[in-house]
């Protein structure tokens, strides 16, 4: 296999925790598939402890999960878990849509069609990096928009 170059955030730990994030929720990495240090440092053309790093970063998410044996490996799927959080993620965005939907005006209008047309445009290409980027373009730039007044 070769090596993957990474994007150039900040540090080397920040690309490797952006790499893995990706590779597990898009399923490239599979639940309980093991993660070796040094085998995912020479993949990335890496040394050990930036992936280390993010390893750990990545079992703060739940994403991971580290065992005492220091044996590391995508965390499994869990339907009571998901179930939860589906919940929780369910009446974060009904609180968020109806405090938001009222301050939303033209400009964030246009930036959302915008940025929907870039987010298909990106998922009809496949390149999930571009979609998610999109996706926070909009974010971004819906705080920049003023909001209305009644």
């Amino acid at each position: 296999m070769g090596v993957t170059r990474l994007q150039s955030p900040a540090t080397l730990r920040e690309a490797t925790v952006a790499h893995l994030r990706e590779q597990i929720v898009t399923g490239k990495l599979e639940p309980g598939e093991q993660l070796r240090d040094t085998e995912v440092a020479n993949q990335l053309g890496l040394s050990p402890t930036p992936v280390r790093e993010a390893l750990v970063q990545l079992a703060g998410e739940g994403l991971v999960e580290i065992e005492s044996n220091k044996m590391k490996r995508v965390a499994p799927l869990n339907l009571k878990t998901m179930a939860e959080l589906y919940a929780v993620h369910r009446v974060l965005w009904e609180t968020g849509y109806a405090w938001g939907a009222p301050q939303v005006g033209p400009e964030a209008l246009d930036a959302l069609g915008g940025a929907l047309v870039e987010l298909e445009e990106a998922l009809g290409r496949n390149q999930i990096r571009a979609a998610l980027l999109a996706h926070t373009d909009f974010i971004v730039s819906s705080w920049r928009q003023p909001a209305i007044t009644n």
